[in-house]
């Protein structure tokens, strides 16, 4: 196991997980000089801006340890949010889990006519959304497998590169620009409270009009502007609903081993006591041998069959152990109910 700071293109000790946000104007000529002080060779992408391929920051334009690369471009495109990443060949999901991805606002004089929140850091907030591993020393973990199927997912969620962040609103209504700018999970952004706000903007840029919605659903690279409205004096939280994936810890801590099976979904192992599973565990699963003293870690998407009395089970499938009771229950509710089980009274269908 190796432990190693993050990458970062912010020298700043307070955001080393995340690098700086770049504005331009339409119309502005953009000149930037990338000098790559990494030990190995990689690339600046400037994902969703129109620009010649050559200051594009592909494959194509390596920039070698020790090097700089300076594209130049005049941006003409609309505002927008959009992001920069690394994208080497072969590498791209390692460099940008390191550290290397940061937000580029394009702004314009149509949007600047509009009446929208746009004083950054105060009412126009960037919110990017990783997910990460870290030791318990607070190191970036770079031990987590990069070959599972869909790719790495992280056990801690950072906004703007900070675990738990909170931010106190000073003003009525605030602009959040949301970068998914997680390797692999997808979130579904929600308030707390089921508030309605509204969608203006999306990848390319503001929409016709704004749309009012109660959720929205974000794969890695996409981008959104919403609109939302607070009332002094509340608390309020932006989270992603309670029906995307999610990653179990199965512990087995006694003296023999157990397997663990799950009913309803299927689950991929993303390690086994920190160690990538060996290929042929690497596909859906809905059962798995946990040995003794050891935890294995699941990541699963639960279904929208919902139910708020009858429960699905997880047991160990060895059938004496099942029988005698080595078994669990969960209840899959629809979203916007309550998570608390206190809240529930389900059946069983015996005594376990």
């Amino acid at each position: 196991m190796t432990r190693r700071p993050a990458w970062s293109r912010d020298d700043q000790p307070s955001r080393p997980h995340l690098a700086p946000t770049l504005r331009a104007a339409r119309g502005e000529r953009v000149r930037i000089n990338v000098t790559n002080r990494l030990g190995e060779a990689s690339t600046l992408h400037w994902h969703g801006m129109r620009l010649p391929a050559r200051m594009d920051g592909g494959p194509h334009q390596m920039i070698e340890p020790g090097a700089t690369w300076t594209p130049q471009w005049t941006v003409d495109q609309p505002a927008a949010s959009l992001w920069y990443h690394p994208h080497p060949h072969g590498a791209t999901a390692r460099h940008v889990y390191r550290g290397l991805a940061g937000m580029f606002v394009i702004d314009d004089e149509a949007e600047s006519r509009l009446d929208l929140p746009r004083r950054y850091g105060v009412d126009d907030l960037p919110i990017i959304v990783q997910d990460r591993k870290f030791h318990d020393d607070g190191t970036l973990d770079t031990s987590v497998s990069l070959f599972q199927s869909e790719g790495i997912v992280g056990d801690t969620v950072l906004v703007n590169g900070t675990p738990g962040p909170y931010f106190d609103v000073t003003t009525r209504t605030v602009r959040l620009r949301l970068v998914n700018g997680s390797n692999t999970r997808p979130y579904t952004f929600v308030f707390d409270d089921d508030r309605e706000f509204a969608v203006i903007g999306t990848d390319g840029g503001l929409l016709p009009t704004p749309v009012p919605v109660r959720s929205l659903p974000l794969s890695p690279g996409e981008r959104a502007e919403i609109v939302v409205t607070f009332r002094p004096g509340e608390r309020v939280r932006l989270r992603s609903a309670p029906t995307d994936t999610e990653i179990w810890s199965v512990t087995n801590s006694g003296d023999a081993a157990h397997n663990f099976h799950i009913h309803d979904v299927q689950f991929q192992i993303l390690d086994v006591d920190g160690r990538a599973p060996p290929p042929h565990q690497r596909g859906w699963k809905d059962t798995v041998w946990v040995p003794r003293n050891q935890t294995v870690r699941l990541i699963m998407r639960f279904s929208h069959h919902t139910d708020t009395a009858v429960p699905y089970m997880y047991h160990c499938h060895l059938l004496r152990h099942e029988d005698e009771g080595m078994m669990g229950q969960f209840l899959v509710v629809p979203p916007g109910t309550s998570t608390d089980p206190a809240d529930y009274s389900t059946r069983t269908g015996g005594h376990h």
